[in-house]
């Protein structure tokens, strides 16, 4: 196990990246372990761990504090707008407050408070440790808000596509760039659990042969 454990961080650059984090590096042993290689996929780990973080909180406090369903939704669409960014920066404070606001309110269909999204995101860092909080200092005029590892944010941003139902076409588009293309990868394989990933491959090697065309 340890052998072809070893062997596939060297020979995936996506499982190497998992085996870097100590926590992923953990559940990748425990998957390995329990179903085997085939079922270590990258998104299949990410959502092994937040589910591991959630309930090991829930628990602790014998209730139910968060949903797997509104974190994927709400940080998925705060991971969405940081890659969005021309400039990629961390997201400040009131941004991310910003945004998550607007999914609830969407989720409720009436008004949320500032007080109530600022409450959860601190919840949701001290409990799970998804999210790490960040004071404001001389250099900069903005707290601000990171997820605890860069393959996090391109996890959830890949589950922010899909909750937007983005196209095929602007999928496609998005891969061109090589800042998303670890979004891309991660978004195509959980597109792959629930729907026929065909028509993206096909439309994905019909702009690799334009573009070799035109080289």
């Amino acid at each position: 196990l340890i052998e072809r454990l070893l062997h596939d961080c060297q020979d995936s650059r996506g499982i190497g990246r998992l085996a870097q984090n100590p926590l992923l590096f953990t559940l990748l042993i425990m998957i390995y372990a329990n179903s085997g290689p085939p079922a270590a996929k990258r998104h299949r780990v990410y959502q092994q761990a937040v589910q591991t973080l959630v309930s090991v909180r829930n628990r602790s406090t014998g209730q139910k504090i968060f949903s797997e369903a509104d974190l994927r939704k709400r940080l998925g669409a705060v991971a969405v707008s940081v890659f969005r960014d021309p400039q990629g920066t961390v997201p400040s404070w009131q941004a991310t407050v910003s945004c998550i606001r607007n999914i609830m309110e969407e989720e409720t269909s009436s008004k949320v408070t500032d007080d109530t999204v600022e409450q959860y995101i601190r919840q949701v860092a001290d409990a799970t440790g998804i999210l790490v909080l960040h004071r404001r200092t001389d250099n900069d005029a903005e707290s601000r808000i990171t997820f605890m590892h860069h393959s996090f944010m391109e996890y959830y941003a890949a589950v922010g596509l899909l909750s937007e139902r983005t196209s095929i076409e602007q999928a496609v588009s998005l891969a061109t760039s090589p800042r998303w293309r670890e979004v891309i990868a991660l978004y195509s394989g959980i597109l792959g659990e629930s729907d026929d990933i065909t028509p993206f491959i096909e439309k994905l090697n019909l702009w690799r042969m334009s573009r070799s065309d035109r080289a």
